[in-house]
């Protein structure tokens, strides 16, 4: 998933937390984006709070409790000046093969 907003980024992470995962050994969550301390943002400029509303909702989820949790962001966190990119295209991995 590519340039989402902030109301996309948090309806994903609470469907996965909802998701089913007993026949999992671990779950493992990539987001690369821009971000400010403690936070990820979104193609809307919003933020997200990585603990509040990222790794608690989905350490609350009881199908991955007691199995290893990986979450991996990538993100600036803070920046003087910047300016985010326009949403040119939005591609969805789902229809890839």
């Amino acid at each position: 998933m590519f340039c989402v907003l902030v109301q996309k980024i948090k309806d994903l992470i609470h469907a996965v937390s909802r998701t089913d995962h007993t026949e999992a050994d671990a779950f493992i969550l990539f987001i690369m984006s821009h971000g400010e301390r403690g936070f990820i943002l979104g193609i809307d400029e919003k933020r997200v709070n990585i603990e509040d509303e990222i790794i608690s909702v989905i350490g609350g989820c009881r199908s991955l409790w007691n199995k290893p949790k990986m979450l991996f962001f990538q993100a600036c966190r803070g920046a003087r000046n910047f300016v985010l990119p326009q949403l040119i295209k939005s591609v969805s991995l789902h229809n890839w093969k």
